[in-house]
């Protein structure tokens, strides 16, 4: 009878162990580099015009008849560690071909920030084109987004959505895509966005 109770007793114990296993998840795996498998995941890609915005101060100027279409690219991501040190986002867009003197032509821009001090939880950024830019080159055809930690590949996302990465087939221009805190909508929503890394005056990030 000792036995029998000896068995039960560990077939119960088992049960319980296997039942605690299946309610806590296991532990990220590591991937080359230290990065943790499911330390950033991508949610959504959005691409919009979308109005310069209006603000009211005082005393009140003039106010301006001219309001322009700007275009933001906005990618939503969560974080599950407590801290992230740092995030590298590049961002690329790809402008329809627009009748020039050589005919048309396509022109891809990128643009670059670092995400610092990031804790677990939901989070967006995002990057525009200036209207002027938009006017000379041409409308948007696609965006993609790319994150990076530590130069390891976190994942990407590109709106249409597509399987290849089109935007390895042109030679990008930088300096024409501006972040937030370059553009009339820094103060909009301030506190949904995360702190961006500014580079020295010719430094590197």
């Amino acid at each position: 009878m000792k036995r029998i109770a000896r068995i039960i007793s560990a077939g119960l114990v088992m049960s319980a162990l296997a039942a605690w296993a299946a309610v806590v998840p296991p532990p990220p795996v590591p991937q080359p580099g230290g990065i943790a498998k499911g330390t950033v995941v991508l949610k959504k890609l959005e691409s919009q015009k979308l109005l310069t915005p209006e603000y009211s101060v005082r005393p009140t100027p003039p106010a301006s008849k001219i309001q322009r279409n700007w275009h933001e690219i906005t990618v939503h991501f969560d974080t599950h560690p407590e801290w992230l040190d740092d995030l590298d986002l590049k961002c690329y867009v790809l402008l329809k071909a627009k009748v020039g003197a050589q005919g048309p032509r396509q022109m891809l821009l990128r643009g670059d920030v670092t995400l610092v001090n990031i804790a677990k939880g939901k989070h967006k950024a995002d990057f525009f084109v200036h209207p002027s830019t938009l006017l000379r080159y041409g409308d948007v055809d696609a965006v993609a987004v790319v994150v990076l930690k530590q130069d390891l590949l976190i994942g990407m996302l590109s709106q249409p959505p597509s399987a290849k990465r089109w935007w390895e087939d042109y030679q990008p221009v930088s300096g024409l895509v501006l972040k937030r805190s370059d553009t009339p909508f820094a103060l909009i929503n301030y506190d949904d966005y995360e702190q961006v890394k500014e580079t020295p005056a010719g430094g590197t990030r």
